[in-house]
């Protein structure tokens, strides 16, 4: 058993505050901020020189007067020249500029930034940004336009007055050229709900390593994933706590009305739930931040069902997105001390002047002989990825062994420790990726 067995805790399932997957969300309440950003992106302002200080002067889509609020192009003063304007983003391939005004925002170099001084507000709060106006087609002479292209500042949508735009980590929300979570990560799925469904799959949140986002900027894997809807609607029936559309699964210390896993796939996504740090709230959001090791034992645990008929279709859906999880806690820093438990948690590596392995290059399968040399032979942990970290016991027919360094003050495999393989060593020192991690049975 690598994971809490299942008379330890008691799984409830409640409704949360905001779920994970959208379904046709705007079509059902289409007066929400990201619906009119997206259902209205590209109309054309009714008011050209707007006070957002008068009620309804500004209208969604509409320029605010320079006079209060205005942007310019990002470029050095030594830069000067006819090409030196910006470009509407051109979102509709029929459109051509000297037919058609586009108000939209800039895209290539240079950009649109906000005027900060002498100015009212900076463009990007209040719900504004700043676009690229290409100008009225009256006003164009041929394709003469580099007059027309001009940076302004649009009334637009207050995306950080959206409802948890930030996960609960952020400490505030801010818009200048993108929309940034500081300090957290920034709810993709709920920005933009059209992510996803172009494959009829639902969209997925995960936590962002850029927690900054503009429209069409949303990259499948990063920070979202999408999940076939049919695949989904059969995941949570074989595995109800595989359901990642509740975003609170709550622990209850508590044995009456415990259900237990019915299907292995299940088990892995319960095991998954209550692998958590020390001192952490067991359950929450399945694919949360979680620590490093938990993510590679539930990969671990829905590979294992490669051979199972019934099963592995649903757990062959969880497998890209659970490879796209690259937030993770592990502690590298070198404090956990395995004499001294309380310095140490599951996953922890250990610092090579305490515990160290090495790779024993005899063992493994059998390289072309250009890479048989010790010196540059590298283990190899199981189902290793290259976008992420993962940190396993290598397996023999793949790799070879690492094992422990006699003469420190702790010989790995002793004392709650075991020699892993590390797939993407941090440092220059480890270059077999060998490495001693804490591991408590």
């Amino acid at each position: 058993m690598f994971l809490l067995s299942f008379d330890l805790f008691r799984i409830g399932e409640i409704s949360a505050s905001s779920v994970t997957i959208h379904q046709n969300l705007c079509s059902e309440q289409p007066k929400l901020t990201q619906c009119q950003a997206i259902l209205n992106f590209d109309r054309l302002p009714t008011n050209y020189n707007c006070n957002p200080d008068q009620q309804n002067n500004c209208l969604l889509n509409d320029l605010v007067s320079n006079d209060i609020a205005s942007c310019r192009l990002d470029i050095r003063p030594e830069e000067t020249g006819f090409n030196q304007r910006c470009f509407p983003d051109v979102t509709r391939s029929y459109h051509n500029l000297n037919k058609v005004r586009i108000v939209s925002r800039s895209v290539g170099e240079p950009s649109c930034v906000p005027v900060i001084f002498q100015k009212r507000f900076a463009c990007g709060k209040r719900g504004t940004r700043c676009v690229c106006d290409s100008g009225d087609v009256k006003d164009k002479i041929e394709e003469l336009i580099a007059d027309t292209h001009a940076c302004r500042c649009q009334w637009f949508v207050d995306y950080c007055g959206i409802p948890n735009i930030c996960s609960s980590s952020s400490e505030s929300c801010q818009v200048t050229d993108k929309l940034r979570c500081v300090g957290g990560s920034l709810n993709q799925c709920l920005v933009e709900p059209t992510l996803c469904q172009s494959k009829n799959s639902y969209c997925v949140e995960l936590d962002d390593e850029d927690p900054s986002w503009s429209k069409g900027s949303a990259e499948i894997g990063n920070g979202f994933q999408c999940i076939n809807k049919p695949l989904f609607h059969q995941l949570i029936k074989q595995a109800p706590y595989c359901n990642f559309n509740k975003t609170s699964h709550v622990v209850l210390p508590s044995r009456r009305g415990f259900r237990k896993p019915g299907t292995y796939l299940d088990y892995c996504c319960y095991s998954h739930l209550v692998c958590i740090e020390k001192g952490g709230q067991v359950g929450g959001y399945l694919f949360k931040n979680r620590p490093c090791h938990c993510n590679m034992l539930f990969r671990k645990c829905l590979l294992s069902l490669e051979n199972d008929f019934s099963l592995w279709k649903s757990a062959k859906s969880l497998v890209p997105i659970i490879n796209d999880v690259k937030m993770c806690s592990l502690d590298d820093s070198g404090k956990c001390i395995p004499l001294k438990p309380e310095t140490c948690s599951k996953g922890d590596l250990i610092s090579p002047t305490i515990a160290h392995c090495k790779i024993n290059c005899k063992s493994g399968p059998l390289l072309p002989i250009e890479f048989r040399s010790c010196k540059i032979r590298k283990c190899i942990p199981p189902n290793n990825l290259a976008t992420n970290r993962v940190i396993d016991v290598p397996f023999h027919r793949e790799s070879s062994r690492c094992e422990p360094v006699s003469g420190l003050l702790v010989r790995c495999g002793m004392k709650h420790t075991r020699c892993v393989c590390d797939g993407k060593p941090n440092t220059r020192h480890f270059t077999d990726g060998c490495r001693c991690q804490y591991w408590p049975e």
